[in-house]
C-alpha cells in the first residue's frame, strides 16, 4: 500500500505540475481526461520498470473546428498516457511548419493574429525513447465584419431643431450573422440615438441637445456571431442656433498681408440672439473704434507700423454670447533705399571703357515678418544685361546690393541708358533709377567741375612717362636721330613735338637731365611740344627747341647737348634740366670766338669727344663759299669756338682748319672713330662720305685710302646723289644721299660705315676693308657699298633677311651700340634695329608705335585714342548736341556727337586737291584745299564752310559750300542740291582766287564771281543773308536768300587798315572769323564779331551791327550800320564766339608758341572785364606748351598750357570748346560763371 501511494503521489505531483501549465482559459482542468492507471503498473513505474510508448490520451480544446478571432486568446494542449514516462517530448507545429521542438510542456498558447484569416492545421506531437504520437487541431480564423458608410446626413447641426442621420452596411465573409449597435462619443446613448436594423444594414439617427455643442462621434458597430466587430465613425458638430456664431470670414489668407498703399476690408458673417453687435481690435494696438457695430472693417497699410498684428473680429449677440476670429495681419512697409551711390540727381556720365559701381542699400521693417520674399534685381533700359553684375546681400539688415556696370565700349550701350534696381519684398517693389550717358569721353571730362578743363578729343598731352608695352597704343613719336645713353636707355630727338625723348631700357628707374624715368617707360626730357625759341635760361621741360635734330650726351657730367636745328643753336641741358645756349645764334666764323658768337646755321649731328673736350657739330645751313664752317667745334671747358672745315661748292680733301685746305659743301651726317681723332661726315649736296682726322691717321681699303693727321680724306668719289648701290668707293657712277651715319665696328676696329638713305629707304653699308662684309643678309665686297636693310620701298617690315625682307620708311638718324645697329624709322614712327653681328641681321622695333598726328580711320573708339591733325576752326550744332571742326591736315570737316563721344567724318576725303566739281558732289569725294571757317544751318540740316586758297588764277578754290545732311533736296541761296551732296553757294573754281577790285561783281550770282581767300562765316537763322569775310581782299561780302553777292564792310581790294565807323567808310584788314552774336535779338538782325588781323600781330575783335539800334558791347557804342573794334588782343587769334554775356576768343593760334600768348580770354560783354582766362598769362615767361600726359586733366583753366589755340565755340549749356592746333586735341572748360 504504501509504494502505490508512493507512485499516486509522484504521478498526481507530475499532473498537478503539468495541469498548471496546460490550464485552460476558463482556470479549470475539465479539458482534460485522467488516464486510468493500473495500480501495479503505478508501482512498477515507480520501481523503475520500463515504459510502454507515448499515447495522446486527451486534448484540449476539443471539437471538430477550433475558431478564433483576431483579439482571442487560445490554449492548446494534449495529455499522454501515464506510462509513457517522464522523458516526453513535445512539438508543435503550424500548417506544416515547426514552430516550437523538443519541449517538455504539452501546451501552447496562441492569439489570433497568430493566424491568418481561413483554415489552419495545428499539430502537437508528442514523442519517447518507445514512440510517438501526435494530434491534429483544425483552426479557423474568423473573417470579421466589412462596414460601409451608406449616407450621411449634413453637419454642422443645430441642437434645436435638427437631427443627424448616418446609414451603414456591413457584410460577413464566413456568412455569420450581423449585430448592430450604435454609440455616441464612445458609449451607448439611447436617449439620443434610435436605430433601424437589417440583416446587412442599419441606420442609426442622433437627437441632439444643446448640451451636445460642439464636436461628437457618432458610431455604428456590427458585431458576428463570434464576437467580433467592426465600428464606423463619424464627427459632427452641433451648435445652438440661438449662440452668437461667426459662421464666415473674409479673407481667408493667413496672413492677411496689407500693402504700404493698400486698403484691405475685413468682412464677417455670424449668427445669434438678434441683435448682433460688433467689435474689431488690433494688437498690439486696441480697439479700432472705428469699425465698432460694423461687420466689417478696414485696415490701410498706412494706418499702423509696418509689422505682424492679430485683428480680432468679435460677434456679441442679445444675451451676450460671444464668439470671436482672429485675422493674422501682416503690415507690409515697401522696401525703402536708405542709401544710393552714386547719386541719381543727375545724368551720370562715363567712359565706356570704365566700370561703373552702383549701390544701395535697403530698409524693410517687415525683414523678420512671415511671407517676404526679398529678390533685387538690375536692369539697363528695363531689361536684364549681361554687363551688370550684381552682388547681393540679403541675409543682413539693411540688406545691401551693388552691380557693377561694364559697358565695354558696345556699340549698343553708347548713348542715354537708364539704370535701374528692382527691389521687391514679394508683394511690393521698389525701384531706383539712374540716368546714365555712356560716352567715349574720358572720365575727366565726363565729370569736370565748374572752370576746369579736359581733353575732349585727341590724345591726352604728347604721351610722356607712358609705359611702352602697357601704353603701347598711345605711343607716338616722330624720330629723327638716336643716341644711346652709356648707362643704358635711348635719347631720341623729335622734329615734329619739338622735344627730347629719353627711352629707359636699362633694368632700373634712371634719372635724365632732371627727369625721373622708370625702367620700361618713355619720357620727354626737354622741350614743350611745340616749335619756340627762347633766350633765356630755362628747365627742360620749360626750354622750346625748334626741330632738336643731333644729339650729344657727356657720360661724366650727364649734360645732354642738342641740336636745335630750326633756331641755329646748340642747346646744353645739365644733369640737373637747366637748359642754356651752349653755341651758335651768332655770325662769327672767327676761330677762338665766343661759342654763341658762332655761326653756325641749322645745327644737324653733334659728336662729343669728351676726352679732348670738343663738341663737333655739322652746320649744315652754312653755306658762304670759303667762309662759313661746315663743320665747326666748341670746347666744352671754355668758351670757344673753332672751324674744322669749311663749306665750299665741292668737296675737296686737304688739310682741316679754317685756313686749311679742305672744303665741304653742306655737311649733315657725322660718326666719330671710338678710340682715334676721326669723325666720319657725309654731305647732302655732294652726298660724298669723307673721313676727318683731328689728330689721328687712318688707312682705308687696303691702304688704298690714307688719312693723315688734321687732314680729310673723301672715302667716296660718287658724282652724284642717289640710290646706285652695290658701286665701289671709287665708282663715280655710284650714288648715294646720306642722312645719318654709324660705324660698324668689330673688336675696336671700324671696318665699315652705314649710311641712312632717307628718301631711297634704306641703311647701307660702306665697307673700309679689304676683305668681304656680311651684314643683313648682303655680302658687301671690299672697298664696296650697298644695302644691308630695306628694299628701298617706304613701308614696314622686319623680316630676315634684312635686306631683302625687312622695310623702313624714310630712315634717318642711325647709330650703333655693342654690335646693335639702331634706326629712327621715322615714316613708321618707330625707332628699329638690327643685330648685325647675326648673319642675315635680326630686325626688331626698339620703342614706338604710331605717328603723333593724322588719320586713324572711322572706327568707333575712345576719344582720347582719337588722332587729330591740326583742328581749325569749329561750330556748335544746338538741335543735334554735336560739335563740328575743320581737321585741317586731315582735310576733312569732323563731328563730335556731345552724347556718345563718336567722331566722325562728315566731308571729305582726306584729299588736298581741288574741289572743281559744281554744283554737286558727293560728301566722300570731296577735296580741299585749304580749310577755313564752318558753321551749321538750317537747324542743323546742313553745313555751310569755307573753302579758300592765297593764290591768284584760276582753277582755284575760293568757294563757299553747303553740305545738305537733311535727308531730302533742299534749297539754300537759290540753289537747290540733293541730300547727301555738297555743292557751292558763292564762288567759282574756274573764275578761281582773285581781287574784287575792278570787276563789277556786286550784285551778281554768288556762283559766276570769283572770290578772294575766303575766310570766316556768319549765317542768320532764317538764312535770309549770310556773310563771309575775304581775308586777302579786306572786306566782308553779303549773299542774299536768292544768291545775290555784294560787299557790305570794307572796300574790297583796298589795303588793309584799321578804320572803325559806318560799313561803307570802315577798312578792315586780314578780316578772320566771322561769329554771329549768341544775344537772339542781335542774332535776328544778323549782327557778328569779327576777327581783324587774323593770324597777325595785335588781332581786333570788332562787331558789326546791322540792327537799328546802338549795341553796347564791353563799354563801347555801336551804331546802326557801324563796325568798331571792342578788344584789341595779343595777336595771332583764331576764333571769337559769344554765349549768354560772355564773349571769347583764341591767341597764339598761328605762331611759333614762344613768341606771342598761346591763352583763351573771355570777357564780361557789358562790363568789358575778364572772367577767364584759359592758358598761361600773355607775360609768362613759357607761353605756350603741350602738356606731358595728362597732368592738366580736370584742373583750372587757368592752370592749363595751351598750344596754338586756334578754333573756339560754346555749346548750350556754356560749356566751352577750344581746338589747340598745335596739340592736336579740342578742349573742354566747364561753364565758369
Amino acid at each position: 500500500m504504501f509504494f502505490k501511494r508512493l507512485l499516486i503521489t509522484v504521478i498526481c505531483f507530475g499532473m498537478v505540475i503539468g495541469i498548471i501549465s496546460c490550464k485552460s482559459s476558463k482556470g479549470d482542468f475539465s479539458d482534460l481526461q485522467a488516464d486510468p492507471v493500473d495500480p501495479e503498473v503505478r508501482e512498477i513505474l515507480v520501481l523503475g520498470d520500463a515504459v510502454d510508448p507515448v499515447e495522446i490520451v486527451s486534448f484540449a480544446p476539443t471539437g471538430t473546428e477550433i475558431i478564433v478571432t483576431a483579439n482571442s486568446e487560445k490554449n492548446f494542449a494534449v495529455f499522454v498516457n501515464g506510462t509513457s514516462g517522464t522523458a516526453v517530448n513535445y512539438q508543435f507545429s503550424l500548417d506544416g511548419v515547426t514552430l516550437i521542438t523538443a519541449t517538455s510542456d504539452p501546451f501552447i498558447t496562441m492569439v489570433g493574429t497568430d493566424f491568418s484569416l481561413g483554415n489552419h492545421t495545428l499539430v502537437i506531437t508528442a514523442s519517447n525513447d518507445k514512440g510517438i504520437d501526435a494530434h491534429t487541431f483544425n483552426v479557423k480564423r474568423n473573417n470579421p465584419p466589412v462596414i460601409a458608410l451608406s449616407s450621411l446626413g449634413n453637419s454642422p447641426v443645430n441642437c434645436v431643431t435638427e437631427t443627424f442621420s448616418l446609414s451603414v452596411t456591413a457584410t460577413d465573409a464566413d456568412s455569420e450573422d450581423i449585430i448592430f449597435s450604435f454609440l455616441l462619443n464612445g458609449g451607448p446613448a439611447p436617449s439620443y440615438l434610435s436605430g433601424v436594423t437589417a440583416a446587412a444594414a442599419a441606420t442609426v439617427t442622433f437627437d441632439p441637445v444643446c448640451t451636445h455643442m460642439g464636436t461628437n462621434s457618432l458610431t455604428v458597430r456590427a458585431t458576428d456571431t463570434n464576437g467580433e466587430y467592426v465600428d464606423y465613425s463619424e464627427l459632427l458638430t452641433v451648435y445652438n442656433p440661438n449662440e452668437a456664431s461667426i459662421d464666415s470670414v473674409s479673407p481667408v489668407d493667413n496672413p492677411v498681408v496689407i500693402l504700404s498703399t493698400e486698403s484691405q476690408g475685413f468682412i464677417i458673417s455670424a449668427s445669434g440672439n438678434p441683435p448682433l453687435d460688433y467689435e474689431w481690435s488690433v494688437n498690439p494696438g486696441g480697439v479700432v473704434t472705428s469699425c465698432n457695430g460694423l461687420s466689417t472693417c478696414s485696415l490701410t497699410g498706412g494706418d499702423l507700423t509696418p509689422g505682424s498684428y492679430v485683428f480680432t473680429a468679435t460677434v456679441i449677440d442679445n444675451i451676450a454670447l460671444t464668439d470671436s476670429h482672429d485675422f493674422n495681419v501682416v503690415i507690409n512697409d515697401r522696401p525703402s533705399v536708405l542709401f544710393k551711390s552714386p547719386s541719381n540727381a543727375t545724368t551720370l556720365k562715363m567712359n565706356c571703357g570704365v566700370s561703373k559701381n552702383f549701390q544701395v542699400t535697403i530698409e524693410d521693417d517687415n525683414f523678420v515678418d512671415p511671407g517676404q520674399t526679398f529678390s533685387i534685381d538690375w536692369f539697363v533700359n528695363g531689361l536684364p544685361n549681361n554687363s551688370l553684375a550684381k552682388v547681393n546681400d540679403l541675409g543682413v539688415y539693411p540688406m545691401t546690393s551693388s552691380a557693377t556696370f561694364s559697358p565695354n565700349c558696345s556699340s549698343a550701350l553708347i548713348g542715354d541708358l537708364e539704370i535701374s534696381v528692382i527691389i521687391s519684398d514679394g508683394y511690393e517693389a521698389q525701384t531706383i533709377t539712374w540716368d546714365v550717358s555712356v560716352n567715349y569721353f574720358s572720365e575727366t571730362c565726363n565729370n569736370l567741375t565748374e572752370r576746369t578743363a579736359c581733353t575732349l578729343v585727341g590724345m591726352l598731352g604728347l604721351g610722356s612717362g607712358l609705359d611702352v608695352v602697357a601704353d603701347y597704343d598711345q605711343i607716338r613719336m616722330y624720330p629723327a636721330n638716336i643716341l644711346p645713353h652709356p648707362g643704358g636707355g635711348f635719347f631720341i630727338s623729335d622734329t615734329f613735338n619739338h622735344v627730347v625723348w629719353f627711352y629707359n631700357n636699362s633694368g632700373v628707374t634712371k634719372t635724365v637731365i632732371g627727369t625721373i624715368v622708370p625702367d620700361g617707360h618713355l619720357s620727354v626730357v626737354a622741350g614743350v611740344g611745340g616749335a619756340g625759341s627762347l633766350a633765356s635760361s630755362q628747365n627742360a621741360l620749360d626750354f622750346y627747341l625748334n626741330t632738336p635734330s643731333g644729339l650729344a650726351y657727356h657720360s661724366v657730367t650727364g649734360d645732354l647737348y642738342v641740336a636745335d636745328y630750326s633756331n641755329n643753336r646748340i642747346v646744353k641741358f645739365d644733369s640737373a634740366g637747366l637748359g642754356t645756349i651752349f653755341a651758335g645764334g651768332g655770325a662769327s666764323n672767327v676761330d677762338g670766338a665766343a661759342r654763341t658768337t658762332h655761326k653756325c646755321n641749322n645745327p644737324e649731328n653733334l659728336i662729343l669727344d669728351e676726352t679732348a673736350g670738343r663738341l663737333f657739330v655739322s652746320c649744315y645751313g652754312n653755306n658762304v663759299n670759303n667762309v662759313d664752317g661746315s663743320l665747326k667745334y666748341f670746347f666744352t671747358d671754355t668758351n670757344t669756338g673753332y672751324t674744322a672745315l669749311l663749306y665750299s661748292l665741292a668737296n675737296t680733301a686737304g688739310t682741316t682748319g679754317l685756313a686749311g685746305t679742305a672744303r665741304t659743301r653742306q655737311l649733315y651726317s657725322l660718326a666719330k672713330h671710338p678710340s682715334q681723332d676721326i669723325i666720319f661726315a657725309a654731305d647732302l649736296q655732294a652726298c660724298q662720305i669723307m673721313a676727318v682726322s683731328y689728330g689721328d691717321t687712318g688707312s682705308y681699303y687696303a691702304g688704298a685710302v690714307n688719312l693723315s693727321a688734321d687732314n680729310m680724306v673723301l672715302l667716296t668719289q660718287n658724282s652724284a646723289c642717289g640710290n646706285t648701290l652695290n658701286r665701289s668707293y671709287n665708282d663715280v657712277a655710284g650714288a648715294i644721299r646720306t642722312y645719318g651715319l654709324a660705324l660698324k665696328v668689330n673688336v675696336g676696329v671700324v671696318e665699315g660705315v652705314f649710311f641712312s638713305g632717307f628718301g631711297s629707304h634704306n641703311v647701307g653699308l660702306l665697307n673700309l676693308t679689304g676683305g668681304n662684309l656680311f651684314v643683313g643678309g648682303n655680302t658687301i665686297a671690299a672697298g664696296k657699298y650697298d644695302r644691308v636693310f630695306g628694299t628701298s620701298v617706304a613701308d614696314y617690315g622686319r623680316g630676315r633677311p634684312a635686306y631683302t625682307s625687312a622695310m623702313v620708311n624714310y630712315p634717318l638718324g642711325i647709330d650703333t651700340k655693342n654690335g646693335v645697329l639702331y634706326i629712327a624709322d621715322r615714316n613708321n614712327f618707330k625707332v628699329t634695329l638690327m643685330d648685325y653681328t647675326v648673319a642675315s641681321g635680326t630686325p626688331a622695333d626698339l620703342v614706338g608705335n604710331i605717328a603723333p598726328y593724322g588719320y586713324d580711320s572711322e572706327l568707333d573708339k575712345l576719344a582720347n585714342k582719337r588722332r587729330l591733325y591740326y583742328p581749325e576752326a569749329m561750330t556748335y550744332d544746338l538741335d543735334n548736341h554735336a560739335l563740328y571742326f575743320m581737321d585741317y591736315s586731315n582735310y576733312r570737316i569732323r563731328k563730335v556727337d556731345l552724347t556718345t563721344g563718336r567722331v566722325t567724318t562728315t566731308i571729305g576725303r582726306g584729299s588736298n586737291a581741288a574741289s572743281n566739281t559744281n554744283p554737286e558732289e558727293a560728301l566722300s569725294e570731296v577735296n580741299f584745299q585749304m580749310m577755313r571757317d564752318l558753321t551749321v544751318i538750317d537747324s542743323g540740316n546742313a553745313i555751310l564752310y569755307t573753302d579758300s586758297n592765297t593764290g591768284i588764277t584760276a582753277n582755284l578754290n575760293c568757294l563757299i559750300r553747303a553740305f545738305n545732311q537733311s535727308g531730302s533736296e533742299q534749297t539754300y541761296f537759290n540753289q537747290t542740291f540733293l541730300s547727301e551732296r555738297v555743292f557751292t553757294v558763292a564762288g567759282n573754281y574756274v573764275e578761281g582766287c582773285g581781287t574784287w577790285a575792278g570787276q563789277g561783281y556786286d550784285g551778281a550770282n554768288a556762283i559766276m564771281i570769283r572770290l578772294r581767300d575766303p575766310y570766316g562765316l556768319a549765317v542768320m537763322d532764317d538764312m535770309s543773308n549770310f556773310y563771309v569775310s575775304s581775308r586777302n581782299d579786306n572786306c566782308i561780302h553779303r549773299v542774299t536768300t536768292n544768291g545775290i553777292i555784294d560787299d557790305v564792310i570794307g572796300l574790297c581790294g583796298a589795303a588793309g587798315a584799321d578804320v572803325d565807323g559806318a560799313f561803307v567808310d570802315a577798312r578792315i584788314n586780314s578780316a578772320g572769323d566771322l561769329d554771329i552774336d549768341s544775344n537772339e535779338t542781335y542774332r535776328d538782325n544778323g549782327n557778328f564779331f569779327l576777327v581783324d588781323r587774323s593770324l597777325a600781330t595785335t588781332s581786333y575783335i570788332k562787331y558789326a551791327n546791322f540792327s537799328a539800334d546802338v549795341v553796347s558791347i564791353a563799354g563801347i557804342d555801336i551804331a546802326a550800320g557801324e563796325i568798331r573794334k571792342i578788344f584789341s588782343t595779343d595777336g595771332y587769334v583764331g576764333g571769337v564766339t559769344s554765349f549768354d554775356d560772355q564773349i571769347c576768343y583764341t591767341q597764339g593760334a598761328g605762331s611759333t608758341i614762344s613768341a606771342n600768348a598761346n591763352n583763351v580770354m573771355c570777357f564780361n560783354r557789358i562790363t568789358g572785364i575778364q572772367t577767364l582766362r584759359v592758358g598761361k598769362s600773355s607775360a609768362s615767361t613759357v607761353k605756350g606748351k603741350t602738356q606731358l600726359y595728362s597732368e592738366q586733366e580736370g584742373v583750372l583753366a587757368e592752370s592749363t598750357t595751351l598750344n596754338r589755340p586756334w578754333g573756339i565755340t560754346f555749346d548750350r549749356d556754356g560749356n566751352l570748346y577750344i581746338s589747340e592746333y598745335g596739340a592736336n586735341v579740342i578742349r573742354l572748360i566747364k561753364k565758369w560763371w
